[in-house]
């Protein structure tokens, strides 16, 4: 066990995925850059006691990916970088944290409601 939240070091073979926003800017005015290497403004604390301190990126696996739609408008394939790790969160919802990430966009969502 890795600390409080990880459970162990996962397989960065694995294809892991990540909603970003596209349409409009996050909060701090930042946008994702595609195929090029993005390293998290927090790395990852091993010993965070709360969610809030834990740092990285939060991935998911594509059997859990649609539970964070709410984070952007359009999905994206994460690559992890030679000698990066990713981290397999204790939570049973597919959840897994690396410190840096190459994010290839693979479908813009249509959010219309018609």
């Amino acid at each position: 066990m890795l600390g409080k939240f990880l459970e162990c070091e996962a397989d960065k073979n694995v294809k892991y995925y990540r909603f970003i926003q596209t349409e409009r800017e996050y909060a701090d005015g930042r946008r994702f850059p595609i195929d090029k290497i993005v390293k998290c403004d927090k790395k990852i604390d091993l010993n965070a006691e709360e969610i809030d301190q834990m740092g990285g990126f939060f991935l998911s696996d594509k059997d859990y990916i649609f539970r964070w739609l709410i984070r952007g408008d359009t999905l994206c394939e994460v690559i992890i970088p030679e000698n990066e790790k990713v981290y397999k969160s204790s939570s049973k919802y597919g959840v897994y944290l690396a410190d840096s990430i190459i994010l290839r966009i693979l479908k813009k969502l249509m959010m219309h409601m018609q």
